[in-house]
């Protein structure tokens, strides 16, 4: 049986969250607020890595690929820091799109505690909190309603979102979501126009997590075609994959509106 959130409150943790993408920033902090905790939040590694020395935290969840200072340098900054200072060891629990044991090795050996694979489920993420900043946490969240009947079937796993974020604000979450992808998208294909790479591999991996988290599968599979496309120079099949992608995030979002934007 779950503790209720005025227990958990009275019992406060102090939480880090280090996210470059806005709208999983979001995510997270709405996923800790349904587990009955706040947390700061900032945008990159320098970010994090600084307010960790000016602040004690009970826990850290960090993203690995940030723009700038990863979550790798980050950590390894954090950690030095506790070492000179002799200050306490701060649980790093890491936030990684990729479930290659190679990575998850990385994150250990740099210094973190722990990791989250990408989209990270709510009850994970409970689990790593439970552990590390052992305060007691309430149970999973709470089931929602289908979407109305007749409307046209969402490329999306709705089963997995409710399962990661709950059905309360689900609508609200898909909505950032695609408002933040169509973003990224645009800048994709400004760099895919003028050629340039590296530049193609950054919003790609932005989107990426962004598709990941919401659960369209196809916009992954085909993100990681269009990232090898672009390092072969074959810039023809990126711009298709990105005229493919549109298509199912502008498809996703019609069958939103249709269910009258309730999931």
């Amino acid at each position: 049986m779950g503790v209720s959130v005025d227990t958990i409150m009275a019992n406060p943790v102090s939480i880090l969250l280090a996210e470059d993408n806005a709208v999983l920033r979001e995510l997270g902090l709405l996923q800790l607020k349904k587990l009955g905790f706040s947390a700061l939040a900032v945008s990159n590694g320098h970010e994090a890595a600084e307010a960790a020395r000016e602040q004690r935290f009970d826990l850290i969840l960090m993203d690995c690929m940030m723009p700038g200072t990863d979550g790798f340098r980050a950590t390894e900054l954090i950690r030095r820091h506790e070492k000179e200072t002799g200050g306490h060891h701060v649980p790093i629990v890491a936030m990684t799109a990729s479930g290659f044991d190679s990575d998850r090795t990385r994150c250990l050996a740099c210094g973190m505690d722990d990791y989250l694979t990408k989209p990270i489920n709510q009850g994970e993420l409970a689990r790593v909190v439970e552990r590390w900043a052992r305060p007691p946490v309430p149970g999973g969240p709470p089931a929602d309603q289908p979407a109305p009947r007749g409307a046209p079937p969402l490329p999306v796993d709705l089963e997995r979102l409710r399962a990661a974020y709950g059905g309360e604000a689900l609508g609200e979450i898909l909505q950032a979501g695609l408002s933040e992808a169509g973003q990224l998208l645009e800048h994709l294909r400004s760099a895919a126009a003028a050629h340039q790479v590296e530049a193609v591999a950054t919003a790609a991996h932005q989107l990426r997590g962004v598709a990941m988290s919401l659960q369209v599968k196809e916009v992954v599979a085909l993100l990681s075609e269009l990232d090898r496309a672009a390092r072969e120079g074959d810039w023809h099949s990126v711009t298709r994959t990105a005229g493919r992608i549109e298509q199912i995030l502008a498809a996703t979002g019609s069958a939103f509106e249709a269910a009258g934007g309730k999931l």
